[in-house]
């Protein structure tokens, strides 16, 4: 059975545009999965507890075969092959970050995976490029519109679309 997914991906660490490349790239090689939208690219304000650089943040649709825990698996080494360490402290700066935001409409609270993203719904560096690509998409733990909780979204970091300079 095919699922809409739905993937956020962030980085940090120089070089952070080809490292969001790479990955989207290694995206498009998923087995039993094709990818149907990306968002564009947004810098956002790192919201952390300490001073850090800002992100490069995007939002995949993908439609897959893989089970959510093959997918999070198959996301894990998409990180660790963009050099992410196996472990690091939380919210700490990092080369690569992907979560799974949604998985259809299912609800899956596991050990391992949280499924809505538990924080999608408090982070605009979530919702502003899922609501480029999905606005009217209904999130299966609130039953409301990306558009709508962007809306209600409390979170005022900064968040804008990234254009790469040419020289």
């Amino acid at each position: 059975m095919t699922v809409d997914a739905y993937l956020s991906f962030g980085s940090n660490i120089a070089p952070r545009f080809e490292i969001l490349q790479c990955a989207i790239e290694a995206l498009h090689l998923l087995p039993d999965s094709g990818v149907e939208l990306v968002s564009s690219i947004y810098e956002t304000e790192a919201v952390s507890p300490y001073p850090q650089a800002d992100y490069l943040n995007c939002v995949a649709h993908i439609k897959t075969e893989l089970t959510p825990e093959a997918l999070l698996t198959s996301c894990r080494e998409i990180e660790f092959s963009n050099g992410r360490p196996v472990s690091r402290d939380k919210n700490a700066p990092r080369t690569l970050d992907i979560d799974i935001i949604f998985y259809g409409n299912q609800i899956i609270n596991a050990t391992k995976l949280i499924v809505p993203h538990p924080r999608y719904a408090d982070r605009r560096f979530v919702l502003e490029p899922l609501a480029e690509i999905a606005p009217d998409y209904i999130c299966p733990d609130t039953g409301t519109s990306v558009a709508h909780t962007l809306d209600q979204c409390t979170d005022r970091s900064r968040v804008h679309q990234f254009f790469l300079e040419t020289v």
